[in-house]
């Protein structure tokens, strides 16, 4: 569902990772030395949706740390296993990448997927997200591994940038506009047209989309 590649991105620290709610976002907006929180509004909308729990209690104060998010995917994993424990053929893992971000796999064994209903692991998982991880983990991993909030267009224009893709003079304007001009082209396995015929762009997407 739901990582950003290399240096592509500015890394803030894994330990505070800050999530501005609303009544502090209106406090930078009115300063010219702090810029506005871009998730300020979803961080809102996560603590009026959060109900009274874990996760109500990690958002309250405009901070969700590095060890609510840990806890909040441990209780994730705690829950899913308890419906589905180890000898179920079900096995729950959690991958902690490079980033930062925590990365989760649900392996089904062919016996198990033989006689589990796919639609029961699917609505298993959303059950036990919710007061987990399902308001936090997203605002965590995009504060940390986008703390500008830059579009997806902007941030494989800065790998490319980095790694020196781009023609001197080009804007990261004319990259997004040449983008969406030829973004049709873009599907697996495509063998021809703007995306094909740029492997270094291609690498650049797979590095945002994930390491």
């Amino acid at each position: 569902m739901t990582g950003l590649g290399r240096s592509a991105v500015r890394r803030v620290s894994a330990r505070h990772v800050a999530v501005v709610l609303a009544a502090l976002a209106c406090c930078a907006c009115a300063s010219p030395e702090v810029a506005p929180d871009p998730y300020a509004a979803l961080a809102a909308e996560a603590v009026a949706g959060a109900a009274d729990g874990f996760e109500a209690d990690a958002l309250a104060d405009g901070v969700i740390s590095e060890s609510e998010y840990v806890e909040g995917h441990s209780r994730w994993q705690e829950c899913m296993t308890t419906v589905f424990p180890s000898d179920s053929g079900v096995e729950v893992v959690l991958d902690l990448k490079q980033n930062g971000t925590y990365q989760y796999a649900v392996n089904v064994s062919p016996e198990a997927a033989a006689a589990i209903d796919p639609n029961q692991i699917s609505i298993v998982q959303e059950q036990c997200m919710q007061g987990t991880i399902g308001r936090i983990a997203q605002l965590y991993n995009d504060a940390l591994t986008n703390p500008e909030g830059k579009s997806h267009q902007e941030l494989v224009f800065d790998c490319l940038a980095e790694s020196g893709g781009v023609e001197p003079g080009t804007t990261v304007e004319d990259f997004v506009a040449e983008w969406e001009a030829h973004d049709a082209e873009l599907q697996a396995g495509a063998t021809e047209g703007w995306f094909a015929e740029q492997p270094e762009v291609r690498d650049c997407v797979t590095e945002v989309i994930g390491e």
